[in-house]
């Protein structure tokens, strides 16, 4: 039990302990805010280097073929099917499919 000095203080320890969770739960969703900020960011820039990737590939696997190299032609393609299905699932997933594993975890 509080004796009636104490009390003042034991009343003010409460208010500074719930204002303090209240700034610990800003601040945590302050950082969930940048750090989903920044891995979209950078699931773009990865989605963008696939797509660019397949893109070249694709290229190249023609002029192989153009130059009857057509069994390196094939893999080119099939490096460039890969390359663009992983452009495909980040563009399409969008940041729910990239980040859902990241926000399990908070």
């Amino acid at each position: 039990m509080v004796s009636q000095e104490h009390k003042p203080l034991a009343e003010t320890a409460g208010h500074v302990a719930e204002q303090a969770g209240e700034k610990m739960g800003q601040a945590v969703d302050m950082a969930k805010e940048q750090t989903t900020s920044r891995l979209e960011d950078q699931r773009e820039r990865v989605a963008a280097g696939f797509y660019t990737t397949a893109h070249a590939l694709r290229q190249t696997g023609q002029q192989l073929r153009e130059q009857d190299q057509g069994t390196i032609a094939t893999l080119a393609d099939r490096t460039a099917q890969q390359a663009g299905l992983g452009h495909m699932t980040l563009d399409a997933g969008g940041k729910d499919t990239f980040l859902r594993p990241v926000s399990s975890t908070v």
